[in-house]
């Protein structure tokens, strides 16, 4: 029998950049985890306006707001991350939007 133990290390992860240009690669920016219960994940312009929200890691942001494409940017990113050992954490951070 092949035995999963659940000791896994709670993690958060999200890339520095990604590249929205309909190439197929990058295109799309990914929240990445293991053992997250639940995510408040916003990302807001260089002004502070939020751009992006998801409360999933299944939603991914395509460099899209109100329908239209954004420019080659750098965004800030802060994230509320509860896992499922109920360890709260709050994350932040820059994300370069390059085409």
């Amino acid at each position: 029998a092949f035995i999963v133990s659940d000791c896994q290390e709670n993690v958060f992860f999200i890339p520095t950049a990604f590249s929205p240009n309909y190439d197929n690669i990058n295109d799309r920016l990914f929240i990445r985890g293991i053992n997250i219960e639940s995510i408040n994940f916003t990302i807001y312009d260089r002004y502070g306006k939020e751009v992006f929200s998801a409360n999933n890691t299944n939603d991914v942001w395509d460099g899209t707001y109100n329908g239209k494409i954004l420019g080659t940017d750098v965004f800030i990113y802060k994230a509320d991350v509860i896992f499922f050992n109920k360890e709260s954490k709050q994350f932040s951070g820059n994300l370069s939007l390059i085409k």
